[in-house]
């Protein structure tokens, strides 16, 4: 059997346009999950995650109580998540095409990872399964982010109370499924700049114990062919000049600082954030 090769792991707060990021190492032969989410997230990791969260009373929109975790009680996470990656549900990362070539995800010998915002809260706990695993941080600025989750929840409150299939299983075949929205504390923009802030303080107390390579956001959408091969260095793999050209020809370099159109934000920056320290740190105290 080949050596088994360590994962890359993908973090970086929600809504931070990884996808075209995360689609690129996909077709670089990197495998990140036979069954993924609408945002290229390993649904199979994803649940591990929750997991790990709650144990503290955590969700990735109230991340908080997870920085009191003991270590005592993260050993016992990390045993608990080792058991998994050789337990049957391994085929939900896997897919049925690898589940028999492989009896636990630690064997795998190709190039894979996986990516889900939550790695930003629970990052020690993978690093200690994966000690020489890979970690791509992928960032935005907080205001864009916090726009972006207050669209998807309003979109999909809307959605679901249009929805009566949607009412039916959650009041009679899933009574205790919490599915009313995905976060009704990001329906205030203002918190999601908060909740930016608090996942950007756990990948600053990791930055002290991990190597990451970084990519901002807006850099890459004034530059994707070089953040992309920055990526690939960092990656070691080699990847054809056409394949970098191919995916510069699909970013939409629009999307860059678009809240600076929107006046309220506007004006909530310029009054409130503008000299946050954390905005500041990350190269978006001079927006305006």
């Amino acid at each position: 059997m080949s050596k088994a090769k360590q994962p890359i792991i993908i973090i970086g707060m929600h809504r931070s346009g990884t996808s075209m990021i995360t689609r690129f190492i996909q077709e670089i032969d990197y495998f990140l999950g036979d069954s993924l989410d609408i945002n290229h997230e390993a649904n199979y990791f994803i649940r591990l995650n929750e997991w790990i969260l709650r144990q503290t009373n955590s969700t990735w929109d109230n991340p908080y109580n997870f920085k009191f975790l003991p270590l005592t009680v993260e050993e016992h996470l990390k045993k608990v998540c080792e058991q998994h990656l050789e337990q049957h549900d391994r085929v939900k990362y896997l897919g049925l095409k690898n589940y028999f070539s492989y009896s636990n995800i630690k064997n795998i010998d190709f190039n894979w990872g996986w990516k889900d915002p939550r790695n930003s809260i629970t990052l020690p706990i993978w690093k200690s399964i994966f000690p020489n695993a890979k970690i791509i941080h992928i960032y935005r600025n907080p205001f864009d982010v916090a726009i972006s989750l207050y669209r998807r929840e309003i979109d999909y409150e809307a959605n679901y109370n249009s929805n009566l299939i949607s009412k039916f299983k959650e009041f009679f075949l899933y009574p205790n499924h919490v599915g009313y929205s995905f976060s009704v504390r990001t329906t205030k923009v203002d918190e999601g700049i908060k909740l930016w802030t608090e996942y950007m303080q756990y990948i600053e107390r990791y930055k002290l114990m991990y190597d990451y390579f970084e990519i901002k956001y807006e850099d890459f959408l004034d530059n994707p062919v070089e953040s992309l091969k920055s990526l690939s260095s960092y990656l070691d793999v080699d990847v054809h000049e056409s394949k970098y050209i191919e995916i510069a020809g699909k970013v939409n370099s629009d999307r860059k600082y678009s809240f600076l159109n929107d006046q309220d934000m506007l004006e909530l920056y310029k009054e409130k954030y503008k000299f946050d320290q954390m905005v500041k740190s990350y190269g978006y105290g001079d927006l305006a």
